[in-house]
């Protein structure tokens, strides 16, 4: 019985990184997927607040999805910092593209500092990551 629980729940794992990767992509093509009600929409004559909480949406789902498939992998949790790095790295990432996409279709406007400002979070918490991650982690 302890088995069946166990692919169970990896299965639900794995929809949920399913999902979290379609919902973070989506948004780069001028779509949004919602789960409840499920439904499937275009982005259109959305204002800019709502454009960085999708943004922001995007970088937390694809972070949950990162950290799940490494959990699926290897079975053993990143040390404390990890997630500020991941996070922090698509933050960037998804902001420098957001000029290319979101931008095209609604008044949103891209900043550069916000990209540089989340790029060096992210290199500095790598960097003190990977000291860390070097300790805790010994085999």
């Amino acid at each position: 019985m302890s088995n069946l629980i166990e692919k169970l729940f990896n299965l639900l794992l794995l929809i949920i990184c399913i999902y979290g990767i379609t919902s973070a992509i989506t948004p780069l093509f001028g779509y949004q997927i919602f789960t409840f009600p499920i439904k499937f929409e275009a982005i259109q004559n959305i204002s800019f607040d709502y454009v960085r909480l999708l943004l922001l949406r995007s970088c937390v789902f694809l972070t949950i999805s990162i950290f799940l498939f490494n959990y699926a992998i290897y079975r053993r949790p990143y040390s404390a910092l990890a997630p500020l790095v991941v996070f922090s790295y698509l933050m960037s990432i998804f902001e420098f593209l957001s000029q290319f996409t979101i931008q095209q279709i609604t008044d949103y406007s891209s900043n550069l500092f916000a990209v540089v400002f989340w790029l060096i979070i992210a290199v500095m918490a790598h960097y003190r990551n990977s000291k860390n991650a070097n300790t805790i982690f010994k085999d």
